[in-house]
């Protein structure tokens, strides 16, 4: 009996200890409230509050308050955009926070147009910057539009298929026309340069409204401004830098169509629901062929493709002369059979000062673009769609001559034996291979720009004279076989 007692008495014991500890673990979190304020006494809307350390954290209300749950000695973490972060310890106490605006942010210079640059606390037009390019050009895209992707806000970069020659669009502060008018690309202060090789880019500023790009006037239209920055000659000890980025690329998320076995299936009972006779082409006892899968069509049309970018660069400079010459080659792999853009380019930019007035500058680009696409937005005829009306129990190639394989067998001692090959069962549906493999359209496009610039500086204090001349060849080389 007493042994019994004993063990209710430790029982009792225990469970009292983790009661008192619990209850002194909990006693140590405390209540925190506060609000966020600018300089100007305004409250700070979606601040982030977070404790030092940990994932514990909220942002604050409409009128810059906000209440969490710590610990004494804890440190509040206090940041939002635009304004410098502040790390506070928690005393208990109601905290009264007053965010600092980055000025570091808007001693910024950036470019706005024809080669003026402001700081963006001058500025009253919206502009976007995205300065850390070296950053960027190591990500897998193969193009400048896919660059900007996710880095400015207000900014929104939409693929337009998966085609290696199709070009994102980019929306700016929502559609700004109801014809959705693109973007005005200017490259250094030229309308419509071309960009030789993304590792050949400074910056870019996105100018967001109709204030900041009405100074391109007509030719930037609805869809907005957005200005490139290249690297330019610098003075120094000769430079010779390599940018390489290699790669692979596959489709996710295909559709997966029916199987020879499944589709046969799927005919029947969609027949017998209808309470209509089964064709023959469909009855596999009239028609085995049809109850075998031979092809997957989706494997047969998409591959892992790979993709490369190479860009070298040879800087040489003196006090007076500098240029900079640089080599890029871009292959870029489409995840559909036979189908690539490849891209060679020179850019030769040199400076030449006659006097500490006056100089001379150049700007050479030579781009030759080489590609094979076909339109996956096609609607029947299209091969994502011919895949999947293609009838799996088809082959790639026929067995009996290597020509292009059709919807069903062309074998004659099987169209003797079963009276038909019932080609009708299937409709129209076309071969998608051979729409990739014997249907191509090839494009080759030599683009030459030459903008040479004559630079008048210190006219009289702070004025400057530019004067840019720009000349532009372009050939191109299409062709498009269709059997």
């Amino acid at each position: 009996m007493k042994q019994v007692n004993l063990r209710i008495y430790r029982t009792i014991l225990t469970l009292l200890v983790g009661l008192f500890l619990s209850a002194g673990a909990y006693a140590q979190q405390i209540s925190v409230r506060g609000i966020v304020k600018d300089q100007m006494g305004e409250p700070v809307i979606g601040a982030n509050v977070l404790v030092k350390g940990t994932s514990n954290g909220v942002i604050t209300d409409i009128d810059g308050k906000f209440a969490l749950s710590a610990a004494k000695n804890d440190i509040l973490i206090i940041s939002f955009v635009g304004f410098m972060s502040q790390e506070i310890p928690v005393t208990g106490k109601d905290l009264m926070v007053t965010l600092k605006e980055d000025t570091g942010l808007l001693d910024e210079v950036v470019v706005l147009g024809y080669g003026a640059n402001a700081r963006k606390q001058d500025l009253s037009a919206a502009v976007g910057v995205l300065s850390n390019t070296d950053d960027l050009t190591v990500r897998p895209v193969s193009s400048t539009e896919s660059l900007l992707q996710g880095q400015l806000a207000g900014v929104t970069v939409q693929s337009n298929g998966g085609d290696p020659t199709s070009t994102p669009s980019i929306v700016i502060r929502g559609q700004g026309s109801q014809n959705g008018d693109n973007v005005l690309w200017v490259v250094d202060g030229v309308p419509g340069a071309p960009i030789a090789s993304m590792s050949d880019i400074e910056s870019i500023v996105v100018l967001k409204d109709a204030a900041s790009a009405a100074i391109y006037g007509a030719q930037s239209g609805a869809g907005g401004v957005i200005l490139v920055t290249t690297k330019k000659a610098k003075a120094g000890i000769p430079t010779l830098s390599y940018e390489g980025t290699y790669g692979i690329r596959q489709a996710t998320n295909l559709p997966e169509p029916l199987n020879a076995e499944e589709e046969l299936e799927m005919r029947k009972r969609s027949y017998a629901n209808a309470n209509v006779t089964l064709p023959d082409g469909w009855n596999i006892e009239k028609n085995p062929w049809i109850g075998t899968t031979r092809t997957n069509w989706m494997d047969e049309i998409f591959r892992t493709a790979f993709y490369q970018r190479h860009n070298i660069a040879l800087n040489v400079g003196t006090d007076n002369y500098s240029s900079r010459l640089s080599f890029s080659f871009d292959n870029d792999e489409g995840v559909l059979i036979n189908t690539y853009n490849k891209n060679y380019a020179i850019r030769y930019n040199g400076k030449f000062d006659l006097n500490k007035w006056v100089s001379i500058s150049e700007d050479l680009v030579w781009k030759n673009t080489e590609n094979r696409s076909k339109d996956t937005n096609d609607a029947y005829t299209g091969p994502v769609l011919s895949a999947i009306y293609m009838p799996a129990s088809a082959t790639v190639y026929n067995p009996l001559d290597g020509t292009w394989g059709g919807t069903t067998t062309e074998d004659p001692e099987y169209i003797a034996k079963y009276g038909s090959n019932f080609a009708g069962a299937h409709g129209d549906a076309v071969n998608p291979v051979r729409l990739l493999r014997a249907e191509n359209r090839f494009n080759r496009t030599s683009d030459v720009w030459s903008t040479t610039s004559l630079q008048i500086a210190n006219i009289i204090q702070g004025l400057k004279f530019t004067s840019r001349f720009t000349y532009n060849l372009k050939t191109n080389n299409y062709k498009n076989f269709r059997p």
